[in-house]
């Protein structure tokens, strides 16, 4: 009876562990001794050796196979022989399929890493474009990261979502994807320098100056270091006149001005009607006070009709028509 078990024995293996004679390429499976997967659901189709082409029926056997759940990424178990012998039975290969099977199958979870590099770069493109939105420049200094994340192995993808303020210590929160799936977050900081463009002093100015175009000129600023007094707009300056002195360069601080009335009631002012074929002028009595840039009611000294117009300057009023 030993003799006949032993002959049992050699060839059970020799069906599986020996291609049969006159057998075709492509019937033969080498199952391999080391396989990283990268799905949570793993069969016995992962465990093949796919560097040759494999029969469309064979694959669909091995595929309908499951081994089981996958390993937490970059962790792995091992499938001993009898195990592998259980799950080459459980496919119910053709009998002319022949499978070559390790002593044992060592199964690893792929990752991916999520470098401090890679955390760094989304962190700084992700504030670069909120900043070329809001057409400023900024200037990043250390950027944390925190350990490098590991995930499983897949299609990546992320959201970023910017916390606090617009400058100083600014947090991003990112939300890591894996094939669509969420499976980390991470939280990035640095120090942010913001700059933008702003009005200055073309030249040193007195208290009581009214400022005009040529007293103005743009330079980059820091908006942190400005806050509340950057303008970009000399519409809302000009004409307006100066509390205090003002050196060259300066930031022309809005709460450091007050409006000059340029047009009292009573004044004759200069009225000027225009269009693209046509400028007329005339004179006009102001009925009431005129500053920069502020429409006021005039009456046509000629015809003694109301008309509305804009102040340019002390003498001058554009009519709106």
């Amino acid at each position: 009876m030993k003799i006949i078990k032993f002959s049992l024995s050699v060839l059970f293996f020799a069906l599986f562990l020996a291609p049969p004679l006159g057998a075709q390429e492509g019937s033969l499976v080498r199952i391999l001794a080391n396989v990283e997967v990268d799905q949570p659901l793993i069969t016995l189709w992962h465990l093949a050796d796919h560097s040759k082409p494999m029969d469309d029926d064979l694959s669909a056997r091995l595929s309908a196979t499951p081994i089981g759940i996958a390993p937490e990424p970059g962790q792995s178990f091992t499938l001993d022989g009898s195990e592998l012998r259980r799950l080459i039975a459980q496919a119910d290969l053709d009998g002319q399929v022949s499978v070559l099977l390790p002593a044992s199958v060592r199964v690893k979870r792929a990752i991916m890493e999520i470098s401090q590099q890679r955390l760094k770069q989304i962190y700084e493109e992700t504030l670069r474009a909120d900043a070329e939105q809001r057409q400023v420049d900024i200037l990043i200094g250390e950027v944390k990261t925190g350990p490098a994340v590991i995930l499983p192995s897949g299609t990546f993808t992320y959201e970023a979502k910017r916390l606090g303020g617009k400058w100083g210590e600014v947090v991003v929160l990112l939300d890591l994807f894996i094939d669509g799936k969420l499976q980390a977050q991470a939280r990035l900081s640095g120090k942010v320098e913001v700059y933008g463009q702003a009005l200055v002093a073309a030249r040193s100015l007195p208290s009581g100056h009214v400022l005009t175009y040529d007293d103005l000129q743009l330079a980059q600023v820091s908006l942190e270091e400005n806050q509340g007094a950057a303008v970009s707009d000399p519409g809302l300056l000009v004409g307006q006149r100066l509390r205090s002195p003002l050196s060259a360069g300066n930031v022309i601080d809005p709460r450091r001005v007050q409006r000059q009335v340029l047009v009292r009631p009573g004044d004759v002012v200069t009225m000027i009607c225009a269009n693209p074929s046509i400028k007329l002028s005339t004179k006009g009595k102001a009925e009431q006070n005129g500053y920069y840039n502020s429409l006021i009611k005039l009456t046509n000294i000629n015809s003694r009709q109301q008309v509305y117009g804009r102040v340019i300057d002390a003498g001058t009023v554009i009519i709106e028509f």
